[in-house]
């Protein structure tokens, strides 16, 4: 079916625009579960995978009866996402078995798998709505796949996703709330999905005011707070407002939730105390205050601060302490723009303000790789992030973590200096997994345990902190007990190819499965329509959409140890792999007269690369450079140009382009299952299991030489 000259444009622009908002919803749709439901901000393959699902499904459906619901499966989404804000389903952490989620107090035991019953099945009723808004959309596209040629629609199809990611990431540096994402695909929706019906259109509008109103009221986590989205998080800024023995209000201090998490308290110590003072309960205020005050304090009593880096700085308390205990200079540095903001501006003695401290917006790891300074004490000020890179496996501060990270950071201290990492530390094989880290990679460390607080860790290292030579200050051995004692079971050292310091030692994630298990499920239903599909090329598709899942999240997961774990990172690295592909389609355009006869070769060529991919990273990963660094992402990225040339040469002998995407999509999510077991194999195992992938996916090529040669 081929469509007329006169609507030609109108075709090309409502096939870019719906492109688009396929992909700008797409991300909308992670950032916005992962922070409003405590369960996405770790498993972020649910809300992406449903995603896929949705989207592949309505390929292989293509049906204007469905587009039509589109405005409608959205306005279901943003009542699902409210309704889950106003019970416990929100604030709940999934049950994991093997992942850390900061409030698992359960073991294996009959409570965890009823807990894990119910979270299931939210879980799936809350990527429900996703799933069909991706469905409506993908009915559209598919429709619109069939009316051009199916290379030709595919550069349409590329263009418009990297027009929805660039606007995405744009909205992303302007912190935008998700009711305000919200607008612009919303109208291009509604416009698209009702046009020619006047009754449809102001249905669809009613629809689209009401998503808007739904999503913009969102509460804060407490009464007088207010809400700020960075490009990471959802971040809440509550006061604490404490009554009088006279009943007036007394706003004692505040807290800083971090995806419906409390993550940081800013306070004056010394000022709360005195406020303290002044409230009927207050001598439990004074215990919690003595907690928290250690926690800030005691690195820098060690010895005199001198030069200080500060890793996770936050709003400002470490920085403050270190100004209290004389610093001469202070670089303090935090991954989040609006969290260093906030600190600026309502941290109660403003340590931001004074000249000698440096606030650095970076990531620590890219900090510390790219760092000449030299510093008389390090500090990892309780870095725990709370959110996962893209759709992987990997959190934000994992790269912190490593051996090779130690390493970095035993370079940056002077010959006298201290390196302190503080950890409220949640099981005994944490603090012992980075107690093995770090002895790795100094040689020795001291590991302290908080006698009033069980769950404050400390563990110093340096070039002087030796057995029997580095003699403790005699307010730590009151304050704090000497580990000597370490679990044997777990022996895992954390490395920049295993940086995973959340998994527990030795056990597979049941419960995870399970519920991937029960969206594989809904999947084949969603996939019924396509046992009858006969394109020769669909099962080659599906395990090329599989791989190249696999590819673009080690892509992100590897390049962002060179260039940092940041949103910033993930986006250029993203739009980078969209360039590429749109290239690689021009490509095969441009040459597929020659290209059509070295389909085997490139395969040839794909294994070499990714061989190169895999063994040569680990050798290099550590050297540092601009050569280097620029050598390891072009390893990284050429498998993923020829990949996606093989697909181009492939793409444009198919009979059923939106069969064949679907399959594609279908297999992407197979990958996105298959990346879980980089937490057991580490990540550059992503690139063997994406090699096994592609040579299936050359086992499936059609023989026919008239299809393909």
């Amino acid at each position: 079916m081929t469509i007329s000259t006169n609507k030609r444009s109108q075709f090309y622009l409502e096939f870019w625009l719906l492109s688009a908002v396929s992909l700008f919803l797409e991300l909308l749709i992670i950032r916005w579960m992962s922070a409003e439901i405590r369960t996405f901000s770790v498993f972020r393959s649910f809300p992406l995978v449903a995603c896929f699902i949705g989207l592949g499904a309505g390929y292989a459906r293509s049906t204007d009866k469905l587009f039509k619901f589109a405005p409608w499966a959205i306005l279901l989404m943003a009542i699902c996402m409210r309704a889950a804000d106003l019970t416990a389903i929100a604030t709940t952490p999934f049950p994991s078995l093997s992942v850390y989620v900061w409030q698992d107090v359960f073991e294996n035991t009959a409570e965890i798998w009823a807990r894990c019953a119910t979270l299931t099945g939210s879980v799936v009723l809350l990527i429900m709505p996703p799933f069909l808004a991706m469905l409506c959309i993908g009915s559209r596209l598919g429709q619109l796949f069939t009316q051009a040629k199916p290379l030709n629609a595919y550069c349409i199809n590329i263009g418009g996703a990297i027009l929805g990611s660039v606007l995405f990431t744009v909205a992303s540096f302007c912190q935008l709330a998700p009711g305000v994402l919200l607008v612009v695909p919303l109208i291009i929706i509604v416009y698209y999905s009702a046009k020619g019906s006047p009754k449809l259109l102001i249905a669809s509008s009613l629809s689209l005011v009401a998503s808007i109103l739904i999503v913009s009221a969102e509460t804060p986590m407490a009464a007088n707070g207010a809400i700020y989205w960075s490009p990471y998080q959802r971040i809440d800024l509550c006061p604490e407002v404490r009554i009088l023995s006279t009943g007036e209000p007394l706003t004692v201090r505040s807290y800083l939730w971090v995806n419906k998490i409390v993550y940081q308290v800013p306070m004056d110590f010394d000022a709360v105390q005195k406020k303290a003072a002044l409230i009927p309960d207050g001598a439990n205020l004074m215990t919690q205050l003595g907690y928290f005050q250690r926690r800030f304090e005691f690195p820098f009593k060690f010895k005199k601060p001198g030069s200080v880096l500060i890793l996770g700085a936050g709003m400002g308390n470490d920085v403050a302490e270190a100004l209290k205990a004389g610093a001469d200079s202070i670089d303090a540095v935090d991954i989040d723009p609006v969290i260093l903001d906030l600190g600026r501006m309502y941290h109660p003695q403003h340590p931001y303000s004074f000249s000698k401290v440096n606030a650095i917006c970076d990531d620590a790891r890219h900090y510390i790789n790219n760092c000449q300074k030299r510093y008389d004490i390090i500090d990892f000020s309780h870095i725990d992030t709370h959110t996962v890179t893209a759709g992987s496996s990997l959190r934000m501060d994992n790269y912190v973590y490593t051996e090779q990270s130690f390493k970095a950071v035993l370079k940056l201290l002077k010959p006298d200096g201290l390196a302190i990492v503080t950890f409220c530390s949640p099981r005994p094989w944490f603090t012992d997994r980075l107690y093995r880290t770090i002895t790795k990679a100094s040689g020795y460390t001291i590991e302290l345990w908080d006698k009033q607080c069980g769950s404050l860790a400390v563990l110093v290292f340096g070039p002087t902190v030796k057995p029997n030579t580095f003699v403790l200050p005699p307010w730590i051995q009151e304050r704090f007990t000497v580990i000597t004692d370490h679990d044997a079971l777990d022996q895992r050292v954390l490395t920049d190819d295993w940086p995973y310091l959340y998994v527990k030692p030795g056990l597979i994630d049941v419960t995870y499965l399970l519920v991937m298990t029960v969206i594989a499920a809904l999947a084949l239903v969603a996939a019924s329509t396509l046992r009858h599909a006969k394109d020769p090329f669909r099962w080659q598709m599906f395990f090329m959409g599989a791989a190249f899942m696999l590819l673009e999240l080690q892509a992100i997961s590897r390049l962002s140890l060179l260039f940092g774990t940041t949103w910033l990172t993930t986006a250029i690295v993203i739009n980078g792999i969209l360039i590429m592909i749109l290239f690689a389609n021009l490509t095969v355009i441009k040459l597929s007269n020659w290209l059509k006869n070295k389909v085997r070769d490139l395969y040839g060529l794909l294994l070499l690369s990714l061989l190169l991919s895999y063994f040569v990273p680990t050798i290099f990963s550590s050297a540092g450079g601009l050569v280097s660094t620029v050598f390891i992402t072009g390893l990284t990225l050429f498998p993923v140009l020829i990949a996606s040339i093989i697909f181009a040469v492939s793409f444009s002998r198919v009979s059923s382009a939106k069969d064949v995407l679907a399959f594609n999509l279908f297999g992407a999510f197979f990958g996105s299952i298959l990346e879980y077991l980089s937490n057991h194999l580490g990540i550059n195992a992503l690139v063997l299991i994406a090699i096994g992938l592609y040579f299936l996916s050359r086992v499936f090529m059609p023989k026919d030489k008239n299809l393909i040669a």
